[in-house]
């Protein structure tokens, strides 16, 4: 496929470890929150999976995982490549049966939504009843996007629709029937060369360039580093009766 070899989709694949480590954080949150006590397999769905990353991390957790990918040539990877079970298509395409997920997960996938509400009222539907939900979103509540504005790298992406502060999110998903569990501001496993070449680059080029040669020269290009910007949130909430 074309876009397995673009410089974005490698990139991604390339960072494959250190967003796994993200997930993680996710999945034990979703455990604390009770996601463990529901029973011995779990049926969890990640809305808008990509490649699958998040569907391998549950499956460590021993999870029956599901994926919903739109881009026919991601969701494809995903399949093909990694294994994974993921339908190519929108969430109200898949027409899963009503209370049929323990959990559903979302990461970076509001932004881009023309009518995210509908897509809760679906994600609410396929919830059991005292199902989780996590959604993990940019947050412009934020001393950096008070100081950048559009300047901010939340910005730099056009098919950004939405752009979402705690107090937004929780009204939505309020207005879709959940109930606030928890707003967790989580730090980001990234490797030091997509901090510089992805990041920093979209401030100073320069700058840049100069930390891949500094880092590249130590061998640290690939190492991970934790960042928290606090500009990216991870919203978590429940079914009700």
């Amino acid at each position: 496929m074309d876009v397995w070899t673009q410089p974005w989709f490698e990139r991604y694949v390339a960072e494959a470890e250190h967003k796994k480590t993200n997930f993680r954080r996710t999945a034990v949150h979703l455990m604390n929150f009770g996601l463990s006590d529901v029973k011995s397999r779990p049926r969890v769905l990640d809305f808008g999976c990509s490649i699958g990353l998040f569907l391998q991390v549950g499956k460590e957790y021993g999870w029956d995982m599901y994926g919903v990918e739109t881009d026919t040539a991601v969701a494809r990877y995903g399949q093909e490549i990694l294994g994974q079970t993921i339908f190519n298509g929108g969430l109200l395409s898949a027409r899963f049966a009503d209370n049929y997920f323990d959990a559903v997960v979302s990461f970076q996938v509001f932004e881009h939504l023309p009518d995210p509400a509908r897509e809760l009222d679906e994600i609410y539907r396929i919830l059991c009843v005292g199902g989780l939900l996590a959604i993990d979103v940019p947050s412009i509540d934020n001393v950096w996007y008070r100081l950048l504005k559009d300047r901010h790298r939340h910005f730099a992406t056009p098919q950004h629709i939405y752009f979402y502060t705690p107090a937004t999110m929780s009204m939505l998903l309020e207005r879709a029937g959940f109930q606030l569990v928890a707003i967790d501001f989580p730090p980001r496993s990234l490797s030091f060369e997509h901090v510089c070449k992805h990041h920093v680059r979209l401030y100073s080029q320069k700058l840049s360039r100069l930390l891949v040669g500094m880092f590249s020269k130590l061998g640290w290009l690939g190492r991970s580093v934790s960042v928290n910007l606090k500009d990216v949130m991870c919203v978590y909430a429940r079914k009700g009766c």
